[in-house]
């Protein structure tokens, strides 16, 4: 492939640039979120802590956000970014989830965000939460679909090839170790266990031409995810197509116009 490197996606890095290509959009997103002043969160899979000042906004001086995340440079860059706060109502843990102290009955909210698809059974993870929480708290879990990307102007054809490839390489061998084609099945989630209520909802993100830098290496980071996730079974007629059309140094994508790049992320709000 031509001049670029492969990006750890679950980076501080990856994660960081994914957070600023939406950032306006985030804000008011998270506002939007069943989360009240006083109450107690967990944020699983925190990575750098993008998420964390907003939802300390949230919750309020009375409140608590924890994070938990497995990767220690991670929770290094969270911390550098939550230590400013004025209140010291936080905490970050390292670990997993399973093999963690945490007792989960002090928390009314658990937030998964971008991150069950690391999971190797989404539904097992739920049910653990829905067992360990007290009744009257809430899970909610966000994720994305490599598939359910729009963007134009694009071949019509060479996507598909490009996306067949992927999601029968990712259901084989999962080169990437993450299922990037979950997202439409969050919706699904309230069958692993028998929660009082549940809703599902989406936000959506419109990315227009001029693109920011943030924008830019979003966009072209996800294609590259995929290429990578194809492999040897994509032909490479749809390879050469969207590397000549997004990776620098002259992807022509971004020169186009009428460019735009539309992602929907998947949102489950599951009640016990």
């Amino acid at each position: 492939m031509r001049n670029f490197h492969k990006l750890d996606m679950a980076s501080t890095q990856w994660l960081t640039t994914h957070f600023l290509a939406k950032s306006a959009s985030r804000i008011r997103s998270l506002s939007t979120l069943p989360i009240a002043s006083g109450n107690k969160v967990l944020d699983l899979c925190c990575g750098p802590g993008l998420f964390m000042p907003y939802l300390l906004d949230l919750v309020g001086p009375s409140g608590h956000v924890t994070g938990l995340d497995h990767d220690p440079i991670s929770l290094d860059d969270a911390h550098q970014r939550l230590r400013a706060q004025p209140h010291k109502n936080w905490d970050l843990r390292h670990g997993r989830l399973e093999e963690s102290e945490l007792d989960l009955a002090d928390y009314n909210i658990v937030l998964l965000f971008n991150s069950i698809g690391y999971f190797s059974n989404p539904f097992e993870i739920i049910r653990y939460l829905a067992e360990k929480l007290n009744t009257g708290s809430l899970i909610i879990v966000k994720d994305f679909d490599l598939e359910s990307f729009f963007f134009q102007p694009r071949d019509t054809s060479l996507w598909a090839d490009l996306i067949l490839s992927a999601k029968d390489k990712n259901d084989r061998e999962n080169p990437v170790s993450f299922n990037n084609f979950l997202g439409r099945k969050v919706h699904t989630l309230h069958q692993a266990y028998k929660f009082r209520e549940y809703k599902n909802e989406t936000w959506t993100q419109l990315m227009t031409f001029p693109f920011n830098p943030f924008e830019k290496e979003y966009i072209w980071r996800n294609i590259e995810c995929l290429i990578n996730q194809a492999g040897d079974g994509c032909p490479s007629s749809a390879v050469d197509y969207f590397t000549n059309f997004f990776f620098p140094p002259e992807p022509t994508f971004f020169q186009c116009s009428d460019a735009m790049f539309v992602e929907v992320e998947y949102l489950t709000f599951l009640q016990l």
